[in-house]
C-alpha cells in the first residue's frame, strides 16, 4: 500500500466523519432504549467455551437503533448501546450450531460452534428460546495473535475478496501491523496542516 494510497483513505475517512457530525447537528439524538429492551446482538470476546455453551465479556462499541414507525406516518428512533461493563453473558449455543455424532452442523451462515476459540473477538446473535438465551449465530471479526478461519458459504464466494474471513484477517493485520507504526506520523503530519 503506497503512502499516496493511505493519505487518500485517511483523507475520505475525515470528510466522511465531518459530514457525519454535521448531520447529526440536524437532527434531534435519538432517546435511549427503555430498560426492558433486550439486544439481539452482542459483540465480545469469549472468556469461556465448551461444547455447549460459549461465554462472552461484551467489548468494543456496538450501537442498534430501533425505528418504530407511528399511525401518523412519522417514526420515533432510539437507540441501545452495549454496557461493557456487565458481567460475562453465557449462552447455549443452538442446535443447529453443535455437530451431532457423526455429522455436521447445519450452521446456514456465520462460524460453527467448533469454529469459535477463547479470545476470539465475536459477534454473536442471540434469541430467548424455552427460557434459555441461545447463540443462534456467532461470527468471528477478530482473532488476536491468529487468523479468523473461513465462515460457512465463504468457499462459494466468487471473489476472495468478498470472503468474511479475508475481510476480516486484512483488517485485523492493519490494525496490529500497520496502525501502530503509521498513525502517529500521519496524525501528527495532519495536526501541522
Amino acid at each position: 500500500m503506497s503512502m499516496f494510497t493511505v493519505f487518500v483513505a485517511l483523507n475520505v475517512m475525515c470528510s466522511i466523519t465531518e459530514v457525519r457530525k454535521e448531520l447529526d447537528l440536524r437532527a434531534p439524538p435519538p432517546e435511549p432504549v427503555g430498560a426492558d429492551f433486550v439486544p439481539h446482538v452482542y459483540r465480545g470476546r469469549i472468556v469461556g467455551l465448551s461444547q455447549t455453551t460459549v461465554t462472552i465479556q461484551p467489548v468494543n462499541g456496538l450501537s442498534m437503533r430501533e425505528i418504530s414507525y407511528l399511525p401518523d406516518g412519522s417514526t420515533r428512533e432510539k437507540v441501545y448501546v452495549q454496557d461493557n461493563t456487565q458481567p460475562p453473558l453465557k449462552f447455549v449455543f443452538s442446535d443447529l450450531m453443535v455437530p451431532k455424532v457423526g455429522g455436521q452442523p447445519l450452521v446456514p451462515s456465520g462460524h460453527r460452534a467448533t469454529d469459535v476459540q477463547v479470545g476470539d473477538i465475536v459477534y454473536l446473535n442471540r434469541q430467548h428460546l424455552r427460557g434459555v438465551d441461545t447463540c443462534i449465530r456467532i461470527e468471528i471479526e477478530r482473532r488476536p495473535g491468529g487468523r479468523v478461519p473461513p465462515a460457512v458459504g465463504d468457499e462459494r464466494r466468487r471473489s476472495p475478496a468478498h470472503r468474511w474471513d479475508n475481510k476480516r484477517n486484512a483488517e485485523q493485520f492493519a490494525e496490529e501491523a500497520f496502525a501502530p507504526k503509521w498513525a502517529p506520523a500521519m496524525l501528527l503530519h495532519f495536526q501541522q496542516r
